[in-house]
């Protein structure tokens, strides 16, 4: 994870700076989806993850941009607003479902990197990312 090179794309595309977060990347050794029935699992932490800086933008648009795909989306709050690249339907996903649960998600920029696989955001480091930091976003 490049916390230096996801600072400075985020200043190259909004011109300003946010908060960064990270979030590891796990492997399950044994009991994979064990855990919500009740079973044994055994995770353990990888050193590849996501990091992401982020930061309320006053608008109610998100504005993403992926370093590792050099690509960019921008999107509303509503369903039909739906971007059309597929790593970014992963943060409107997560967005989408906090305000079906009541929580009023305001716009933001962010840029993140995301070291898992082939570099394609999966809904889980999208998630892990989005709890991490959903106080500073969600009223």
């Amino acid at each position: 994870m490049n916390i230096e090179l996801v600072r400075e794309k985020f200043a190259e595309k909004f011109g300003t700076t946010g908060d960064v977060y990270a979030s590891p990347g796990r492997i399950n050794l044994i009991g994979e989806h064990t855990d919500y029935n009740g079973g044994f699992v055994f995770p353990g932490a990888i050193d590849k993850g996501i990091v992401a800086e982020i930061r309320p933008n006053g608008t109610d648009k998100i504005r993403a941009y992926a370093v590792d795909l050099d690509d960019y989306a921008e999107f509303g709050l509503r369903e039909e607003d739906k971007p059309a690249a597929s790593w970014a339907c992963y943060i409107f996903g997560v967005a989408r479902e906090i305000q079906k649960r009541g929580g009023k998600v305001e716009g933001f920029d962010t840029a993140s990197q995301d070291m898992i696989d082939s570099g394609l955001l999966d809904a889980m480091d999208e998630a892990t990312m989005l709890g991490q930091f959903g106080q500073a976003f969600v009223a």
